[in-house]
């Protein structure tokens, strides 16, 4: 298998790369790119269709809720046998209801192979 790790926050990304060498991790099975959301026609362009693809703890803020749901559809389009995850800590019930919403505008639900786990609301939230 081969792994494409993003984030949109090139911090996190220089920690995610820090992580992959300091766990010997073959670079020929493992990739960190920074990756926004809004950038995902590119992204995918230049990317082989992915198999799999986990959203995991990455919506904080109901405005960016579209964009993770247009980057899902697209990783779908490019392979529409991908299976997709979303699991995010519940930390706003508002937050949460905008992801949904923007999912299923998407047309993205069970049914698409779009498997959404939402966790238990987050300490203190």
């Amino acid at each position: 298998a081969f792994v494409v790790a993003t984030d949109g926050d090139a911090r996190v990304c220089a920690n995610l790369r820090h992580n992959v060498a300091l766990n010997d991790v073959d670079e020929r099975r493992c990739r960190v790119e920074e990756f926004r959301w809004e950038d995902h026609a590119a992204f995918f362009s230049r990317e082989a269709p992915f198999d799999s693809v986990v959203a995991a703890d990455c919506v904080y803020d109901a405005d960016v809720a579209p964009a993770l749901a247009a980057t899902l559809a697209g990783a779908l389009r490019r392979n529409p046998r991908c299976d997709v995850w979303v699991a995010n800590a519940v930390r706003n019930a508002e937050t949460w209801a905008a992801t949904e919403a923007a999912l299923l505008a998407r047309g993205l639900d069970l049914e698409d192979g779009v498997s959404v786990v939402a966790g238990v609301a987050a300490a203190g939230g």
